[in-house]
């Protein structure tokens, strides 16, 4: 039997396992079955959980530690990528406020606050960084960015000129923003924020109303906090005379992209383009035979600029047989049958809650893995080396 190319190109899924715990759950899978076969592990991330280790693959970095807040307020130990030359940060933002940092009864985002995010960034800056990557994604925090802001020294005040408290509540009584002594230095940094995520600041579609709910936000606080962050927009526009609501993305990670981009003058760009790129992720895919994907949640969403619905398009575009593996399916995700040489594999062993689900990945993404290996094995599949899907049948 032909020897079979695998690539493994995972996502995180979310709150269990970050992308090289599931890119490596895969692996072990499938070498149960194929031991020798030529396997390329290659975890991908589009700024959110395991994005600093999907970097350190491909790039070789040092890594430097720092004392930071997170976003329940209490002290906690991070590190964060370090290259020498150019003199560049790459900052994993999950590490420092991720929602997988918080038990689920404990989950209130009205009162959390991104300040770490700002402390790290400024750490950064401090130590002489030309360039800082920030990948947003996975995040628990629904503030807007405002503990951002707070953190590189920008003065948050009410109508008294009272520095207001942490978290996005606290951005109801914002009346005022005077500049960071910290602002020119600040400046001098480029600041690049990778996601992919487009949705504006407030409103709808924004951070609170999509994503809000996914971090714990109740039904009620809703409009309380899109409200918040709809006037903390306000007042950025007022003086620092930026207008983040049409900035595409600013909703990003709880509104901590419009932050970056008012206060630290960010740049977004695509967190998958920039990290596949990074890891020659094209070049790696065109050259196997079978090609390994999966996420938490297959929906609609996937397709719009996340890291399945982009594999998927690099998959079809070299027309290679797509495998995803996912913890659960959500609407619309039916889609990508259509979209090439497509097979969606659940992996759930009949778990009926969450938590027995979130317990298993590991264990299920293996075993998902090891029975697709066992197809192919029993259907002694003879792939062609320059075009499978046309010369022969997988199964």
């Amino acid at each position: 039997m032909a020897q079979i190319k695998v690539l493994i190109a995972s996502d995180s899924f979310k709150e269990t396992l970050d992308t090289t715990q599931v890119a490596e759950s895969i692996a072990r899978g499938w070498k149960k079955i194929f031991p020798t076969s030529p396997l390329t592990i290659c975890p991908i991330s589009d700024g959110g959980e395991g994005f600093l280790n999907a970097v350190s693959v491909s790039i070789k970095m040092e890594y430097r530690m720092t004392t930071v807040t997170d976003l329940m307020g209490k002290k906690r130990k991070i590190r964060y990528g370090w290259i020498p030359h150019p003199k560049t940060a790459i900052i994993e933002t999950a590490e420092i406020v991720g929602l997988h940092l918080v038990p689920h009864e404990k989950r209130e985002p009205e009162h959390f606050t991104s300040y770490g995010v700002g402390e790290v960034l400024f750490h950064a800056i401090q130590k002489g960084a030309q360039k800082v990557i920030l990948g947003l994604g996975g995040s628990g925090v629904n503030d807007g960015g405002a503990g951002i802001a707070q953190a590189l020294g920008y003065q948050l005040l009410n109508s008294h000129g009272e520095s207001i408290g942490r978290g996005p509540l606290e951005l109801q009584n914002l009346s005022f923003i005077k500049n960071s002594i910290y602002s020119e230095q600040i400046k001098n940094t480029e600041i690049v924020i990778a996601s992919d995520v487009k949705n504006p600041y407030y409103g709808p579609n924004g951070a609170t109303w999509i994503y809000g709910p996914q971090k714990g936000l109740k039904k009620e606080m809703i409009p309380v906090v899109d409200k918040s962050l709809k006037n903390f927009a306000r007042i950025i526009k007022k003086d620092l005379k930026i207008d983040i609501q049409k900035q595409p993305g600013s909703g990003s990670a709880g509104g901590m992209g419009g932050a970056l981009f008012a206060f630290a003058h960010g740049k977004f760009i695509s967190g998958f383009q920039w990290i596949s790129q990074t890891i020659q992720l094209t070049e790696k895919l065109s050259t196997v035979d079978v090609v390994i994907t999966g996420e938490g949640q297959l929906d609609h969403q996937s397709f719009s600029g996340k890291v399945v619905g982009e594999i998927l398009n690099l998959a079809r575009m070299h027309n290679k047989l797509l495998i995803i593996l996912v913890g659960k399916l959500g609407k619309g995700w039916e889609k990508c049958l259509s979209m090439g040489n497509v097979v969606v594999c659940p992996i759930s062993a009949g778990e009926t809650t969450k938590e027995e689900l979130f317990k298993n990945t590991s264990i299920n993404l293996a075993r998902t893995s090891e029975q697709i290996a066992r197809l192919f094995y029993y259907n002694t599949v003879q792939l062609k080396k320059n075009n499978p899907i046309e010369h022969g049948k997988y199964i």
